[in-house]
């Protein structure tokens, strides 16, 4: 969990630079991790999801299903590490 904690540190301070240091470490410290198994859903429509996600290894797909029963792929969310190995 630290490695993904740290993760989201970087990215929220990416983005809100001018977020407080302890206010940051303050929301990190609520963070509680998760693995989800391939094709395992996440949020249903018509359903209260009391989570957020943040992704921090693999790839999301955001799909709905049309009246046809076809599935619509309406996004796909990757995280891809710069870290070099």
């Amino acid at each position: 969990m630290a490695a993904a904690t740290e993760i989201f540190l970087r990215s929220a301070k990416a983005i809100c630079p001018a977020l407080p240091g302890d206010e940051l470490s303050l929301f990190a410290s609520k963070l509680s991790g998760k693995a989800f198994k391939k094709k395992e859903i996440f949020l249903q429509a018509g359903k209260v999801k009391k989570e957020i996600c943040f992704i921090t290894a693999g790839l999301v797909r955001s799909f709905y299903i049309d009246n046809s029963g076809n599935e619509i792929t309406v996004g796909v969310y990757i995280y891809i590490t710069n870290k070099k190995r």
